[in-house]
């Protein structure tokens, strides 16, 4: 009986440690009077029993885009159906859309190599090999409509590779701190990416090519997820460890601003800046999406949460329409015999909407 009263109590201190560190965390998962709120509404079946990485969606055409391994995956999003693959990729991870050219872009961390293909037509059209540049597995990878090039981050070889987008051929290697995991574009010649490695942030002109700063990110075991929002010069940065936060960090010196709880396991978040709603959105592998929102619209500066929307254990990467406001989650299960594979049919896009 009195351990039973000691465990309890633990808990009890536990928890109110946490409610005085992150006010709003113990209060996020009901809110009658959030309009924001989200719900998994359906869900989209996709064959494959491989590991998934990044998805993007494309508005121009009204299509989701999943890294799923050896190919990727084309949902349309309209039909809400699967229509079509871009196949015989070697460990695909991320995908990047320059639409002023119509072309898209994959990277592939297996074969160190990017896949060219047309965004409107999805036929494959060119493959650059890193490999001679020094670049070896590739994985985040972004277009900086800006200069008008595909930025490419390398997690063994520690660079990042630059390619013209227009003429597809690498024209720039830029070394950097350490492993470099996810990176943003702000628009206007600077690329943020973290260091997974080395709690920090590499910050690169994309103008001229090199890496004008180093930001450190303190307090961090490591930097994950990265989020940007380009109105009012902020980033987020998902900060896994033993208590998994996200930094609020000022775009233009570095300095971290608020801290705010999320779910276990962020590996992917989305700044929706659509009607000046401000809202965060992080997916964490725990099975939950950490919705953040800005609390005064003249108020960069201070968050809160207002949701944790529960999806699956293991989804933690996502895109977001900003047209419709809809999340796609990817979500799949374990292979009991093969942890490298996932369970047959189990493969997944979650679709979540607001409520109202």
């Amino acid at each position: 009986m009195n351990r039973l009263f000691l465990t309890i109590s633990v808990r009890f201190l536990f928890i109110l440690s946490i409610s005085w560190q992150f006010p709003n965390a113990l209060f996020a998962q009901t809110n009658p009077e959030n309009p924001f709120e989200y719900k998994i509404v359906k869900s989209i079946n996709l064959p494959g029993d491989e590991k998934w990485d990044y998805l993007a969606v494309n508005e121009r055409y009204n299509r989701l885009f999943i890294a799923h391994t050896s190919q990727v995956q084309v949902v349309d999003l309209k039909k809400d159906s699967l229509i079509a693959t871009i196949p015989n990729l070697q460990g695909v991870h991320g995908i990047a859309f320059a639409e002023d050219l119509d072309l898209g872009f994959t990277s592939n961390g297996k074969s160190s190599t990017v896949t060219v293909f047309d965004l409107k037509t999805l036929q494959v059209l060119q493959e650059i090999d890193l490999k001679p540049k020094g670049g070896k597995k590739p994985d985040a990878i972004l277009y900086d409509l800006f200069s008008h090039q595909i930025f490419v981050f390398c997690g063994e070889s520690n660079n990042a590779m630059v390619i013209n987008a227009k003429k597809k051929k690498v024209v720039a290697v830029l070394a950097l701190d350490g492993v470099p995991e996810f990176a943003v574009s702000n628009g206007k010649g600077k690329v943020y990416v973290n260091i997974e490695d080395k709690h920090a942030m590499n910050i690169i002109n994309s103008a001229t090519n090199k890496r004008d700063n180093v930001w450190p990110i303190y307090p961090a075991e490591t930097c994950g997820a990265l989020g940007i929002d380009v109105q009012n010069n902020r980033l987020f940065v998902a900060c896994p460890g033993d208590q998994d936060v996200i930094h609020l960090v000022n775009a233009n010196n570095g300095n971290i601003l608020q801290s705010y709880p999320i779910g276990r396991g962020s590996d992917a978040i989305v700044v929706d800046n659509s009607s000046q709603q401000h809202l965060i959105y992080c997916s964490n592998s725990e099975g939950t999406v950490t919705i953040i929102k800005q609390e005064d619209a003249d108020d960069a500066d201070h968050f809160k949460v207002i949701q944790t929307l529960k999806t699956q254990e293991g989804c933690k990467t996502m895109a977001f329409h900003s047209k419709t406001h809809t999340m796609y989650i990817a979500a799949g299960q374990t292979d009991p015999s093969d942890p490298k594979k996932l369970k047959s049919g189990s493969f997944k896009i979650l679709i979540a909407k607001r409520k109202n």
